[in-house]
């Protein structure tokens, strides 16, 4: 889950030696100073091949949770990118989205950018897995540190459903970019939902073409519409 569509195009070797890797790892951080490059390497190996390097396996091959050692030999952003490299993507999300509301001040492009990321199935899983882990349901945790019009937004991404279709309607994507310039995308959005609702549960497809089409009617682009009609909102 979070991950097919998520990666990068290398794969993995067939010839991969765990204990040769967890060897490197402690080369790395053995004696004064870190080899941090050298580090790096071997932690995106394991990213790239954890189907066979378990965390259990680090810790019997190279003696130690590797994670701790981490903590103790690095610090700064360094050591955050190494320890986010070894938790798995949608534990590393969950953190994101608590520590987005938890943190000094809210961070609500973090927020919108992971949940506009996700797919459907990813979310829901993600859901699951913070609600494991910090006892609560994201929708409620997330919206209950939120307000105005990002909470309304946070609110629909976050509980609909994103429909999924092969192909994209482009009657409705006509009718739906009619609709936005007719009615204008700040009515839209504050007296009709009807805005928030197309970008939260339409496909990405048929966002795509609906976008399209507005932009081909108005003659300007739906980014220059936006920005002229929600600026200083």
């Amino acid at each position: 889950m979070v991950d097919s569509k998520s990666r990068g195009i290398i794969s993995p070797a067939t010839d991969f030696n765990v204990e040769h890797v967890i060897s490197r790892l402690r080369k790395a951080m053995r004696g004064i100073g870190t080899d941090e490059k050298l580090l790096l390497i071997f932690l995106l190996a394991i990213v790239i091949l954890k189907g066979r390097l378990s965390r259990r396996n680090i810790k019997t091959v190279y003696g130690k949770v590797l994670k701790e050692d981490i903590k103790a030999e690095l610090g700064g952003h360094f050591e955050d990118i190494c320890l986010a490299l070894l938790t798995p993507l949608a534990e590393y999300i969950v953190d994101c989205f608590y520590f987005a509301i938890k943190g000094f001040r809210t961070d609500e492009n973090c927020i919108i950018e992971l949940l506009v990321s996700l797919e459907s199935m990813d979310l829901r899983y993600v859901k699951t897995v913070f609600l494991e882990k910090y006892n609560q349901d994201l929708a409620d945790f997330l919206t209950n540190g939120l307000n105005g019009d990002v909470k309304k937004l946070v609110s629909m991404l976050v509980t609909k459903e994103r429909e999924f279709y092969a192909e994209a309607d482009d009657q409705l994507a006509q009718t739906d970019a009619q609709r936005m310039l007719k009615d204008g995308l700040y009515k839209s959005w504050k007296n009709e939902d009807f805005l928030p609702l197309v970008l939260t549960t339409r496909s990405k497809l048929q966002l795509q073409v609906t976008i399209t089409a507005y932009e081909k009617i108005a003659g300007h682009s739906f980014n220059e519409a936006v920005k002229a009609e929600f600026e200083g909102v």
